[in-house]
């Protein structure tokens, strides 16, 4: 992700109610060319101001303006690439980075002058200012801390040695009078990748102890004297599920980030969480509302988890993520029309499962795989070649991946079957399209599949026999939806219920009657309406279900429009879409 997002969180740490909401400060859409690697803020006196990286350069932002203040790029001068960043605490007009080479670049932000400290020979991992000298620590893979000063030509002071990788440390103030660093006033808390906290005097670089860290359930497995008091803390509400990578203070709150991708606010003092906050690692490629509940809302994300969210709760941001067994990116979701449990997924890699949202269990994968990325999902009714025993299930999983259709048992206990064989035993063997997406309208018997020639096939259900083609786009079908048959404007069936909207890989959106063929006609649909005002190819249309004649779509060139069909005025609903897959 190359965003940089601020947040308020002054009510989240001070209010003692329930679910208080951060507030967007501000969002630097294109802050970085590259991975944003790190983010470091400051209040005074340089008033609302955040630095940030990536590989190639450090930036400064003002939060207030909303616009780059400066930046340099020092490290790439020198052949390196970035790694980490942090903001004197002492000296609030100092920002220092780290790089992969061990050089340290230390940064005057009010005089854009910046001094390179080569000090280390290896890969710096992290850099932590210290809050009461001019001195900063760093930490390397081999398990190696150090503290220097960035004075002048710089200076090691000490080396801190670990057996096991360095993941997190932090400065804290020495509390126990007795400890061997008390005249320094510091110490350094680490943290391994074997569970174990280390306390370290800032000043002599004495071990002063070291903590294994315990199971919730277990007791406290201390070795040697440790001067800080470990408590664990429970929650029946919402917790991580996977390591915590990040912790951060702020007032009685402490902030935790764990590779779940959620961030969570706990209470020191009750030892429960607060507040959950979910993350996405990637883009969001697809959105699903459960048919069954509109409250749950499923995300296809790309950071390897599906997101289901339960809008209407006691909870605020009330999410579950998916993420037991995938291993790529989620590009389609899909919800069970009847079972509010069972959640469709299909993956860049090809693979097609259904998770059971309510166990948490990895997600029962289907024995046939596509062998590229799966872009449609479809619960439908079953079809059958003639003469076949039809499935017990009602409802099938459709996939389209790989210019075919996969038709999958809900169970997945047989293996995929490619819905042409079905096709063919109807129409007979012939030129087969490549297939690229795949609808059905509830309460219908009829199937409509595009093809990437822009054709489009209605066929009637079970045994699929084509009824007419559509030769309206000249371009591939990126996405099909039927209007519904019902609103929630109207007790009647709805004038447009035979309507079907289509986008292509063009900027234009045909809008295409075929009521003719639900009411058994074999004409091929009507092409009514071109909605025009995308500037490039539009990736998804949706009817509303509230207002009749209504339609959203998404395009290519980061806008949404809403169209009235009728009257085919628009209005621009989001002034800019980031460029998701689909929405």
């Amino acid at each position: 992700m190359r965003q940089l997002v601020v947040l308020d969180a002054s009510d989240f740490v001070s209010s003692e109610k329930e679910n208080v909401s951060m507030k967007i400060l501000t969002i630097f859409a294109k802050a970085h060319k590259e991975k944003v690697l790190g983010v470091s803020l400051v209040k005074k006196p340089i008033v609302d101001s955040v630095v940030s990286c990536d590989e190639n350069c450090v930036k400064l932002w003002s939060i207030t303006d909303r616009k780059e203040v400066s930046s340099h790029s020092f490290h790439r001068e020198e052949g390196k690439k970035v790694t980490c960043v942090d903001w004197s605490l002492l000296d609030v007009s100092i920002v220092l980075s780290g790089d992969d080479g061990g050089g340290i670049v230390v940064w005057n932000v009010v005089s854009n002058s910046a001094r390179y400290l080569k000090l280390f020979n290896k890969s710096i991992i992290n850099v932590k200012c210290s809050p009461q000298q001019k001195i900063a620590a760093i930490s390397m893979k081999t398990g190696v801390m150090q503290i220097f000063s960035y004075e002048k030509k710089g200076k090691i002071l000490q080396r801190l040695n670990h057996r096991d990788e360095v993941t997190s440390f932090t400065w804290m103030p020495m509390a126990d009078e007795d400890s061997k660093a008390k005249d320094a006033g510091l110490c350094l808390c680490s943290c391994t990748s074997n569970k174990v906290l280390y306390v370290w005097g800032a000043k002599g670089g004495h071990q002063e102890g070291f903590h294994h860290i315990p199971a919730a359930s277990q007791g406290d497995k201390t070795s040697k004297s440790c001067h800080c008091t470990i408590r664990s803390v429970d929650s029946n509400r919402v917790i991580h599920r996977l390591e915590v990578f990040n912790i951060a203070i702020m007032g009685n709150a402490i902030f935790t980030v764990s590779k779940d991708r959620n961030l969570i606010q706990w209470d020191i003092e009750k030892l429960e969480s607060k507040m959950m906050i979910p993350t996405c690692g990637g883009w969001i490629y697809d959105i699903s509302v459960s048919p069954t509940d509109p409250s749950r809302i499923a995300f296809a994300c790309g950071d390897q988890t599906a997101k289901v969210w339960k809008s209407k709760t006691q909870y605020q941001l009330d999410f579950t993520t998916l993420y037991q067994g995938l291993r790529s990116k989620v590009t389609c979701v899909s919800w069970h029309p009847r079972k509010e449990y069972q959640l469709a997924i299909g993956t860049e890699d090809g693979r097609v499962g259904v998770f059971d949202v309510f166990n948490m269990k990895p997600p029962i994968l289907s024995k046939s795989t596509h062998r590229k990325i799966v872009y449609s999902l479809l619960w439908a009714p079953s079809t059958y070649t003639n003469g076949e025993n039809p499935p017990k299930e009602e409802y099938l999983l459709y996939s389209v991946g790989d210019s075919i259709i996969y038709q999958h048992s809900g169970d997945m206990e047989t293996r995929g079957r490619n819905l042409q064989e079905v096709i063919d035993a109807a129409m007979g063997s012939g030129p087969v399209p490549a297939r690229s997406d795949i609808t059905w309208k509830e309460g219908s018997s009829i199937l409509t599949i595009g093809n990437e020639d822009g054709t489009i096939e209605m066929f009637s259900m079970p045994h699929l026999v084509r009824l007419t083609t559509i030769y309206s786009c000249k371009r591939m079908i990126v996405d099909l939806h039927f209007h519904p048959t019902y609103s929630l404007s109207s007790d009647l069936p709805s004038k447009y219920s035979g309507w079907l909207a289509v986008a292509s890989s063009e900027p234009t959106i045909h809008i295409i009657d075929c009521t003719t063929v639900f009411e058994g006609g074999r004409e091929g649909g009507k092409d009514l309406v071109h909605l025009e005002g995308h500037t490039t190819r539009v990736i998804k249309v949706r009817w509303s279900p509230h207002i009749e004649g209504q339609l959203l779509s998404i395009s290519f060139d980061g806008t949404a429009r809403r169209k009235r069909t009728e009257e085919r005025d628009e209005v621009l609903v989001v002034l800019h879409v980031l460029r998701t897959a689909r929405f």
